[in-house]
């Protein structure tokens, strides 16, 4: 997740307070840019944010009273019983980023979900339901239900 010029990434398998050096890459129609190397120190206490949710009686499964139930994974993507597959990137407020592969990066938070904003096309979905397996929303700008995480 990028926010002006700072990079935010989840912490999937690296150690509590050591030091990595990591740098950005991006290859676009055969042209390779690299950025200059960067160091930093995990925290000393790192905690996932759903881990102070409590677990539901099925295994690993943890229950939001707002979000609902959903079934996380330590690298940031969730399995929610009703959207699907998301990744899930906490907001420093309680409130939620969520990235789906057809909606792209969406925000909620408690009291305003079953809203989603759509952050990069700059307007708003509702989530319906799952219908057969599919996630169901309702596109305010075109007045339309569309699918999203298949």
């Amino acid at each position: 997740l990028t926010e002006g010029n700072l990079i935010h990434g989840s912490l999937f398998d690296l150690k509590p307070s050591q030091l990595y050096f990591a740098r950005i890459e991006a290859t676009h129609r055969a042209q390779r840019k690299s950025g200059f190397p960067v160091r930093f120190i995990t925290p000393a206490d790192f905690s996932h944010w759903w881990e102070r949710l409590s677990e539901s009686q099925t295994a690993g499964w943890r229950k939001s009273s707002w979000f609902g139930n959903f079934l996380p994974h330590k690298s940031g993507w969730i399995f929610h019983a009703e959207m699907n597959w998301l990744y899930a990137y906490p907001g420093q407020n309680g409130d939620l980023w969520l990235w789906s592969e057809d909606l792209g990066w969406l925000w909620t938070q408690d009291e305003v979900y079953p809203h989603l904003y759509a952050n990069t096309i700059s307007h708003w979905y509702y989530f319906l339901k799952n219908q057969g397996g599919v996630a169901r929303f309702y596109d305010y700008s075109t007045e339309k239900v569309i699918s999203g995480g298949k």
